[in-house]
Protein backbone atom coordinates (compact mmCIF):
# COMPACT_ATOMS: atom_id res chain seq x y z
CA UNK A 1 0.00 0.00 0.00
CA UNK A 2 1.01 3.39 -0.60
CA UNK A 3 2.24 5.71 2.00
CA UNK A 4 -0.08 8.56 2.48
CA UNK A 5 3.47 10.79 1.89
CA UNK A 6 2.96 9.47 -1.78
CA UNK A 7 1.39 9.67 -5.14
CA UNK A 8 -0.50 6.09 -5.36
CA UNK A 9 0.96 3.80 -7.49
CA UNK A 10 4.03 6.06 -8.03
CA UNK A 11 6.01 5.82 -4.54
CA UNK A 12 6.84 9.78 -5.23
CA UNK A 13 6.66 12.29 -2.27
CA UNK A 14 3.56 14.58 -2.40
CA UNK A 15 5.65 17.11 -1.74
CA UNK A 16 6.38 17.02 -6.11
CA UNK A 17 2.98 18.03 -6.41
CA UNK A 18 3.34 21.92 -5.67
CA UNK A 19 6.45 22.84 -7.45
CA UNK A 20 5.36 20.92 -10.54
CA UNK A 21 1.40 22.68 -9.99
CA UNK A 22 3.87 26.12 -9.98
CA UNK A 23 5.83 25.14 -13.13
CA UNK A 24 2.75 24.75 -15.05
CA UNK A 25 1.28 28.09 -13.96
CA UNK A 26 4.17 29.75 -14.05
CA UNK A 27 5.15 28.72 -17.61
CA UNK A 28 1.34 29.93 -18.77
CA UNK A 29 2.24 33.54 -17.75
CA UNK A 30 5.56 33.40 -19.75
CA UNK A 31 3.55 31.81 -22.59
CA UNK A 32 1.18 35.01 -22.43
CA UNK A 33 3.96 37.17 -22.02
CA UNK A 34 5.54 35.56 -25.03
CA UNK A 35 2.49 36.27 -27.23
CA UNK A 36 2.23 39.94 -25.78
CA UNK A 37 5.75 40.83 -27.39
CA UNK A 38 4.81 39.58 -30.24
CA UNK A 39 1.20 41.39 -30.77
CA UNK A 40 3.53 44.61 -29.39
CA UNK A 41 6.37 44.17 -32.15
CA UNK A 42 3.45 43.88 -34.96
CA UNK A 43 1.53 46.26 -33.67
CA UNK A 44 -2.13 44.75 -32.75
CA UNK A 45 -4.35 43.87 -30.06
CA UNK A 46 -4.10 41.32 -27.91
CA UNK A 47 -7.53 40.03 -29.49
CA UNK A 48 -6.57 39.88 -32.75
CA UNK A 49 -3.17 38.66 -31.80
CA UNK A 50 -4.66 35.65 -30.06
CA UNK A 51 -6.12 34.62 -33.23
CA UNK A 52 -2.62 34.34 -34.62
CA UNK A 53 -0.48 32.87 -31.81
CA UNK A 54 -3.29 30.69 -31.86
CA UNK A 55 -2.68 28.61 -34.74
CA UNK A 56 1.11 28.32 -33.49
CA UNK A 57 1.40 24.18 -32.72
CA UNK A 58 3.86 24.47 -29.90
CA UNK A 59 5.48 27.16 -27.59
CA UNK A 60 8.74 26.94 -29.33
CA UNK A 61 7.17 28.06 -32.66
CA UNK A 62 5.82 31.01 -30.89
CA UNK A 63 9.70 31.63 -29.50
CA UNK A 64 10.95 31.01 -33.53
CA UNK A 65 8.65 33.82 -34.66
CA UNK A 66 9.31 36.41 -31.76
CA UNK A 67 13.34 35.85 -32.90
CA UNK A 68 12.33 36.86 -36.56
CA UNK A 69 10.33 39.99 -35.20
CA UNK A 70 12.96 40.92 -33.02
CA UNK A 71 15.93 40.40 -35.86
CA UNK A 72 13.41 43.02 -37.97
CA UNK A 73 11.79 45.61 -35.45
CA UNK A 74 14.61 45.93 -32.74
CA UNK A 75 17.80 48.00 -34.01
CA UNK A 76 21.12 46.40 -32.70
CA UNK A 77 21.67 48.00 -28.92
CA UNK A 78 23.04 46.90 -25.62
CA UNK A 79 19.57 46.54 -24.88
CA UNK A 80 18.87 43.74 -27.89
CA UNK A 81 21.55 42.33 -27.01
CA UNK A 82 20.25 41.71 -23.48
CA UNK A 83 16.84 41.38 -24.52
CA UNK A 84 18.28 38.01 -26.56
CA UNK A 85 19.79 36.89 -23.84
CA UNK A 86 16.65 36.57 -21.68
CA UNK A 87 14.98 34.78 -24.62
CA UNK A 88 17.85 32.17 -24.74
CA UNK A 89 17.34 31.65 -21.36
CA UNK A 90 13.73 30.89 -22.09
CA UNK A 91 14.36 28.59 -24.10
CA UNK A 92 16.62 26.71 -22.47
CA UNK A 93 14.01 27.06 -19.49
CA UNK A 94 11.63 25.40 -22.12
CA UNK A 95 13.83 22.37 -22.39
CA UNK A 96 13.70 21.76 -18.72
CA UNK A 97 9.98 22.10 -18.25
CA UNK A 98 9.71 19.77 -21.22
CA UNK A 99 12.31 17.31 -19.57
CA UNK A 100 10.02 17.52 -16.27
CA UNK A 101 6.35 17.07 -17.68
CA UNK A 102 6.81 15.03 -20.34
CA UNK A 103 7.73 10.94 -20.18
CA UNK A 104 7.42 8.90 -16.87
CA UNK A 105 8.04 9.54 -13.14
CA UNK A 106 9.02 6.59 -10.95
CA UNK A 107 9.81 6.54 -7.29
CA UNK A 108 13.62 6.23 -6.38
CA UNK A 109 14.34 6.89 -2.57
CA UNK A 110 16.73 8.64 -1.26
CA UNK A 111 17.07 11.14 -4.64
CA UNK A 112 13.31 11.43 -4.42
CA UNK A 113 11.87 10.67 -8.12
CA UNK A 114 13.35 9.50 -11.13
CA UNK A 115 12.71 11.07 -14.37
CA UNK A 116 12.32 8.39 -17.57
CA UNK A 117 12.27 9.30 -20.68
CA UNK A 118 11.93 7.29 -24.27
CA UNK A 119 13.56 7.98 -27.39
CA UNK A 120 13.11 6.22 -30.29
CA UNK A 121 16.02 7.65 -32.25
CA UNK A 122 17.57 4.61 -34.60
CA UNK A 123 17.58 2.89 -31.47
CA UNK A 124 14.93 2.81 -28.70
CA UNK A 125 16.82 4.58 -25.19
CA UNK A 126 15.44 5.23 -21.68
CA UNK A 127 17.49 8.45 -20.74
CA UNK A 128 16.86 9.54 -17.11
CA UNK A 129 17.74 11.57 -14.65
CA UNK A 130 17.55 12.54 -10.38
CA UNK A 131 14.51 14.93 -9.62
CA UNK A 132 14.65 16.67 -6.69
CA UNK A 133 11.36 19.22 -5.44
CA UNK A 134 14.28 22.05 -5.04
CA UNK A 135 15.29 21.42 -8.70
CA UNK A 136 11.39 21.48 -9.82
CA UNK A 137 10.79 24.53 -7.29
CA UNK A 138 14.40 26.46 -8.53
CA UNK A 139 12.48 26.35 -12.55
CA UNK A 140 9.58 26.99 -11.79
CA UNK A 141 10.24 30.25 -10.23
CA UNK A 142 13.30 30.83 -12.95
CA UNK A 143 10.14 30.75 -15.28
CA UNK A 144 8.23 33.04 -13.12
CA UNK A 145 11.34 35.36 -13.08
CA UNK A 146 11.60 35.46 -16.98
CA UNK A 147 7.40 36.14 -17.27
CA UNK A 148 8.60 39.86 -15.37
CA UNK A 149 11.70 40.28 -17.29
CA UNK A 150 10.51 39.95 -20.76
CA UNK A 151 8.28 43.32 -20.94
CA UNK A 152 10.79 45.44 -19.18
CA UNK A 153 13.62 44.34 -21.45
CA UNK A 154 11.33 44.58 -24.50
CA UNK A 155 10.04 47.93 -23.62
CA UNK A 156 13.73 49.06 -23.01
CA UNK A 157 14.76 48.70 -26.69
CA UNK A 158 15.39 51.07 -28.97
CA UNK A 159 12.63 49.69 -32.31
CA UNK A 160 12.86 50.64 -36.07
CA UNK A 161 10.32 50.91 -38.77
CA UNK A 162 11.87 49.05 -41.54
CA UNK A 163 12.15 50.78 -44.85
CA UNK A 164 10.28 49.34 -47.91
CA UNK A 165 12.82 50.12 -50.54
CA UNK A 166 15.51 49.44 -48.40
CA UNK A 167 14.47 45.72 -47.91
CA UNK A 168 13.31 45.44 -51.79
CA UNK A 169 16.86 46.66 -52.62
CA UNK A 170 18.61 43.85 -50.05
CA UNK A 171 16.15 41.08 -51.76
CA UNK A 172 17.45 41.88 -55.23
CA UNK A 173 21.21 41.76 -54.25
CA UNK A 174 21.16 38.97 -52.48
CA UNK A 175 19.12 36.75 -55.07
CA UNK A 176 19.12 38.34 -58.72
CA UNK A 177 15.74 35.75 -59.29
CA UNK A 178 14.02 38.54 -57.34
CA UNK A 179 14.77 41.14 -59.36
CA UNK A 180 11.68 40.59 -61.62
CA UNK A 181 9.40 40.67 -58.62
CA UNK A 182 11.43 43.73 -57.08
CA UNK A 183 10.94 45.89 -60.31
CA UNK A 184 6.87 44.84 -60.41
CA UNK A 185 7.04 45.73 -56.52
CA UNK A 186 8.10 48.94 -57.48
CA UNK A 187 5.75 49.41 -59.84
CA UNK A 188 2.69 48.73 -57.79
CA UNK A 189 4.11 50.89 -55.04
CA UNK A 190 4.68 53.84 -57.57
CA UNK A 191 0.75 53.43 -59.15
CA UNK A 192 -0.71 53.57 -55.23
CA UNK A 193 1.23 56.48 -54.42
CA UNK A 194 2.00 58.89 -57.74
CA UNK A 195 4.17 61.85 -56.77
CA UNK A 196 2.82 64.77 -56.50
CA UNK A 197 2.79 67.68 -58.99
CA UNK A 198 3.02 70.68 -56.61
Amino acid sequence: MASEESIERLNISKKFLEPLGLLTIWFSVLESEIDHAIYNLIDIDSYTGSAITGQFTSFRVKLEMLLTLVGLWIQESPQRKHLLAVLDSVEKINGKRNDLVHGRWVGRKPFGAIKISKMARRKLTFPWKRVTVEGVMETAWHAEMLSYVIPSALSDCPKRKPNMRAWLEILAERDPGHREQVHHARKVRRSRHPPSRE
